[in-house]
């Protein structure tokens, strides 16, 4: 009993983990996410209770623009077929545990047929790629009248100063007790690939680390991913030069109070 159990179970935990990958594969499966920060490395007690002043030093990662695009109509079609057999066969991993196996065998047989309707179906969602490329044009413009590598420094300095009662400096950062290295890994809009008029999310992800002047030892590391509403491609394309600096500047305003409340309220000196 207690091996058919074990084996059950097993069973089990693959079909799901199988059936959380073609999840992606269905419309609206994005769901909004509150503000994440994942600690990369472990915090020693009082580590930060010494730190008076800091040096702010902004970078920006390379390749760190990434915008998803709804299915151009050129390669629709291939991607409609990759995803309509993927479907299918995650719909054979649905099946009852009596029928298991014969759901499995039932969503391969099946698969081709789900690839030729992914790709009609790919092809009559997707774009021109003369219209693709007109609104990733206008919405690329756009984003590049977003400085958060200027806009972050400066509103993360003031917050540290006011809220966690640390100097803070962003043009003599050699000066200060210790640094804190801000580098923007990744931002953009993102979103499912596995659709072909996907919602996307304007995102901005930053990773932070702290660090003593001089001997470089690293205090504290954080990493911070804040993502908006979602939209689709054409709406974010005719939203308007303003409208997305405005909501980038927003983004960027909590991930400047994040790392304030994160890394600096324990360096506080009674």
């Amino acid at each position: 009993m207690s091996t058919k159990r074990g084996v059950g179970m097993r069973t089990c935990s693959i079909r799901w983990l199988l059936l959380g990958t073609v999840a992606l594969a269905a419309p609206g499966c994005i769901q909004s996410r509150a503000t994440t920060s994942r600690s990369v490395e472990p915090l020693a007690e009082g580590s930060r209770s010494g730190i008076t002043s800091v040096g702010i030093r902004m970078t920006a990662g390379q390749d760190s623009q990434h915008v998803v695009e709804p299915w151009r109509r050129s390669d629709a079609a291939g991607k409609g077929a990759g995803a309509g057999a993927l479907y299918t066969i995650g719909a054979g991993l649905q099946g009852a545990p009596e029928t298991y196996g014969l759901s499995v065998l039932l969503g391969i047989v099946l698969a081709p047929a789900g690839a030729v309707i992914g790709a009609v179906t790919g092809l009559a969602g997707s774009t021109s790629d003369a219209v693709v490329n007109e609104q990733r044009d206008r919405f690329i413009d756009a984003l590049k009248m977003v400085h958060l590598e200027r806009e972050l420094p400066m509103r993360l300095s003031t917050l540290v100063q006011a809220e966690a009662r640390v100097r803070a400096s962003t043009s003599a950062a050699d000066q200060a007790g210790a640094v804190l290295e801000m580098t923007i890994e990744a931002y953009g809009l993102r979103g499912t690939t596995m659709v072909a008029d996907p919602d996307l999310r304007a995102f901005v992800r930053v990773r932070g680390r702290l660090v003593e002047s001089g001997s470089g030892r690293l205090i504290h590391q954080l990493v911070w991913d804040h993502e908006g509403e979602p939209r689709r491609f054409k709406e974010w394309a005719g939203a308007g030069t303003e409208e997305i600096v405005r909501e980038y500047r927003r983004l960027g305003s909590d991930i400047a109070q994040a790392a304030s409340d994160e890394m600096f309220r324990l360096a506080v000196i009674p």
